[in-house]
């Protein structure tokens, strides 16, 4: 049944641009059958490797609240 969901909502979200939020949720990215299945099909996960996960923070937050850190992305 969790096979047939991910595949319909892959189906549905690809070009919405939310299937990303899936792929982290269900954790595909760290599970090698999974991410050599992502591979195949689509080329931009042949670049993702572990630890790069989140995006940088932008500078201009980081000057703005002093209490704010950069991230592995940064």
């Amino acid at each position: 049944m969790r096979y047939q969901i991910a595949h319909e909502r892959a189906l549905e979200f690809a070009i919405e641009g939310f299937r990303i939020h899936d792929i982290i949720r269900w954790s595909w990215l760290y599970d090698s059958a999974k991410l050599s299945e992502l591979q195949n099909h689509d080329g931009d996960f042949n670049s993702w490797t572990a630890g790069k996960k989140y995006l940088p923070i932008p500078q201009t937050e980081l000057d703005v609240n002093p209490n704010l850190l950069p991230n592995s992305a940064n």
